[in-house]
């Protein structure tokens, strides 16, 4: 079942056993607590992050998850973003991260220059613009990385596709106004960007942040 589209699938009564479900989203499969399960399946982890742990536990007990693995399954709602960045902003990403994981928000970092292979690379791109929402900090160093705007295009893809947001822009400098760049143009006219330019005043950083907590909590 690794990969299977299962969204709009219905497993009332379905008879499983010794079967592998990865990287499947599990949220609106119906009939899952229906299944009659003649063996242990493998629960991938991917699967369980996915289904944001919307998995019945019925289900994942019959698979034969450990009960105390899903004690904490219901902690998988919980807001969670990707942060794409250039590493020459890491000071300002190090602060962001670690207040955004207080107000309960996990964080993923996906820096520009990461080394990765080609596949890897794409599995992250792909998380970034379809389990969670992205943070695009946008500076004088970002700006210039086609990396970067392949990103935030796919990320306003993802918007369309979805109707729901999905990205959210950081401003450090003037580097997304000074560049003269089609796709930075057309941001500025399709998103609200949050103004962290004064980030390193007290007033001014939280003023944005609290601004940017609450919609990432209710998008």
């Amino acid at each position: 079942m690794t990969k299977a589209e299962l969204k709009q699938s219905n497993l009332s009564e379905a008879f499983i056993a010794w079967s592998c479900f990865g990287d499947n989203d599990l949220s609106e499969t119906a009939g899952l607590d229906e299944v009659k399960h003649f063996g242990p399946s493998t629960i991938g982890i991917d699967t369980i992050y996915r289904s944001k742990g919307n998995i019945p536990e019925a289900f994942l007990r019959g698979a034969g998850v450990p009960e105390h693995f899903i004690s904490y399954t219901g902690y998988l709602n919980e807001n969670s973003c990707f942060i794409s960045f250039s590493g020459n902003d890491r000071n300002f990403i190090e602060k962001m991260g670690d207040d955004l994981q207080r107000e309960g928000i996990r964080c993923w970092y996906a820096p520009e220059e990461m080394k990765m292979g080609d596949a890897i690379r794409q599995q992250v791109d792909q998380l970034i613009r379809i389990e969670d929402k992205l943070l695009v900090v946008l500076s004088k160093f970002s700006v210039e990385s086609p990396w970067i705007q392949t990103e935030v295009e796919a990320a306003i893809e993802e918007e369309r596709n979805r109707n729901r947001a999905v990205l959210f822009p950081l401003r450090l400098d003037n580097g997304c106004i000074d560049a003269e760049k089609d796709w930075l143009v057309d941001l500025q006219k399709t998103h609200q960007i949050y103004d962290f330019s004064a980030w390193q005043n007290w007033e001014a950083y939280y003023t944005q942040f609290s601004r940017l907590v609450g919609e990432l909590k209710t998008a």
